[in-house]
């Protein structure tokens, strides 16, 4: 189950990606520091720490994602200060669970349909506020690929382009296409970028 990803930093450095791939699944998570703080880094880095760490110590048994980011909000914002977006998820056959709290987003995209799979989740208050609201992913049946992204994607690359480039590209090509759709004219980005694209149907 291929996955490719990148992080490309502008100037607040805040965005973090991580991806566990396990012997029958593969655990993603994408978390957007807020800027301001001067704590959005770390923190984002705190939730991909914590993912990885509980991620790594897997084998066939269910993670309950809602309650590992809950965790990540009250320690946060007992310890550190700095606030950031999550999304999490857990991808076993074609099948996905995870949580997710922001605005980065996950969607699965096939030939025949695109479906939101962070919809319903709360923008805000963001983990570290110790108030986050996380929302549950599935469990959800998909096709075709998924891709999870911060708003340095969705804020600048038009929806149906990001769509067009997730479905066409060759998945090596698919996350440096967007990272380009998403540069100004001069070269430079609006805002750091995070991406990650996972495809169940091509063969590693």
């Amino acid at each position: 189950m291929p996955t490719e990803s990148r992080v490309v930093s502008g100037s607040l450095d805040e965005d973090r990606v991580v991806v566990v791939p396990l012997a029958h699944r593969v655990v993603i998570a994408v978390a957007d520091g807020a800027g301001g703080t001067g704590s959005g880094g770390p923190a984002a880095q705190a939730v991909c720490d914590a993912v990885r760490q509980t991620a790594a110590a897997l084998t066939d048994e269910a993670v309950d994602w809602v309650s590992l980011l809950r965790r990540i909000d009250a320690e946060l914002a007992q310890n550190l200060g700095g606030q950031t977006t999550a999304v999490v998820l857990d991808i076993q056959g074609r099948t996905v669970t995870g949580a997710s709290v922001g605005d980065s987003e996950a969607l699965c995209a096939s030939e025949a349909e695109v479906v939101d799979l962070t919809r319903h989740q709360h923008r805000k208050p963001l983990l570290g506020s110790g108030e986050a609201i996380v929302t549950p992913i599935g469990p959800v049946w998909y096709s075709g690929r998924i891709v999870v992204v911060t708003d340095g994607i969705t804020k600048y690359v038009p929806y149906q382009k990001m769509i067009e480039i997730v479905r066409t590209a060759p998945l090596e090509e698919a996350i440096p296409s967007l990272v380009e759709a998403a540069r100004l004219p001069n070269g430079e980005l609006q805002d750091d970028v995070a991406a990650v694209l996972h495809d169940a149907d091509t063969q590693s």
